[in-house]
């Protein structure tokens, strides 16, 4: 059985090919993975400063309170605040397991609901303290200007987006079966076994 040698240059051109394109391919997305960090980066800065916004009206009266800002489909800001947002309930001594949550709507409306999953347990004073935080609480949530609290520019997904950086590389040619190729064309005529 005779060795196949495919002509170094053909089989060290295809190689090279694929290493390149690889090479320009990982630069592409080292470069959109930058630019998608940078627009994470500046969005949570603004969930953040809504956060804080929250959390200073709530002052002491946050307790436990979880907030979560996020932004819906990709242009509305939502705020959802509650005792509930990291799980089931650990608290024996809480009497009602709630959220809250208010979405800046396109026309520029807030639209507010509330939830509880858990059903109210008033049968020690310490749940009944509880409910009556709960209440001090919503109180405050219920008054605060929603509106100007949900109405901040969010950076736009665009403004971070430049595809002059990246190479336009077309699809993937298939360089295993470029090989494969090159092997079986060298291998023509000669006394080999693939």
């Amino acid at each position: 059985m005779k060795r196949i040698i495919v002509a170094a240059s053909r089989r060290d051109d295809i190689i090279r090919r694929r290493d390149e394109y690889d090479r320009k391919k990982a630069n592409n997305e080292a470069i959109q993975r930058k630019q998608y960090d940078a627009y994470a980066y500046d969005q949570s800065r603004v969930f953040a400063g809504v956060e804080d916004a929250i959390r200073t009206q709530l002052g002491d009266k946050l307790g436990e309170l979880n907030i979560n800002v996020d932004s819906r489909f990709g242009a509305l800001l939502s705020v959802k605040i509650g005792n509930d947002l990291g799980g089931p309930r650990r608290d024996p001594n809480a009497a009602l397991t709630w959220s809250w949550e208010a979405t800046l709507k396109k026309d520029g409306t807030v639209d507010k609901e509330s939830s509880s999953w858990s059903g109210l347990e008033a049968v020690t004073m310490e749940q009944v303290q509880d409910l009556k935080r709960s209440v001090e609480q919503l109180e405050i949530i219920n008054s605060m200007d929603w509106k100007q609290l949900l109405d901040v520019s969010l950076p736009n997904w665009e403004d971070y987006i430049d595809d002059s950086q990246l190479e336009d590389l077309g699809p993937r040619p298939d360089f295993d079966t470029e090989l494969m190729e090159a092997d079986l064309e060298d291998g023509i005529g000669q006394n080999v076994l693939f």
